[in-house]
């Protein structure tokens, strides 16, 4: 059986998902992970800002498969790997949560990280 790929999502995949522009691409990319090349991995940092976010955020995550969603959690390494980020200003103390979120996917050996949360200077 072949491997799925591991993909760390931060919480604003599901937001963006909702976003003008984004959304007309939603079926498709919720199509993938339903058609199970992938497994979502999702921490307790972005579950705790989903309680925070509207219904229809929080069910882009609930309307996924569950056999195709997997919940880790943040522990002693993730928090230290986290601490060393913001030591060496790899992020600033505003990111923290970016940075935990980066280190628990590390610790937890996903395959990818995937974010809307980033910028860039041009196009893809």
């Amino acid at each position: 059986m072949k491997k799925l790929a591991r993909v760390y999502a931060g919480t604003s995949v599901f937001g963006g998902m909702l976003r003008r522009g984004i959304q007309d691409r939603e079926p498709s990319v919720l199509e993938e992970v339903r058609r199970g090349p992938f497994v979502v991995v999702v921490s307790n940092v972005p579950l705790d800002e989903l309680e925070l976010a509207p219904d229809a955020v929080q069910g882009v995550l609930a309307n996924l498969p569950p056999q195709h969603v997997e919940i880790v959690g943040t522990s002693s390494e993730s928090d230290g790997l986290r601490d060393a980020y913001l030591e060496a200003a790899v992020v600033g103390p505003a990111s923290r949560n970016d940075a935990a979120r980066i280190a628990v996917a590390t610790v937890s050996n996903v395959d990818m990280v995937v974010s809307w949360n980033f910028k860039t200077h041009r196009p893809f």
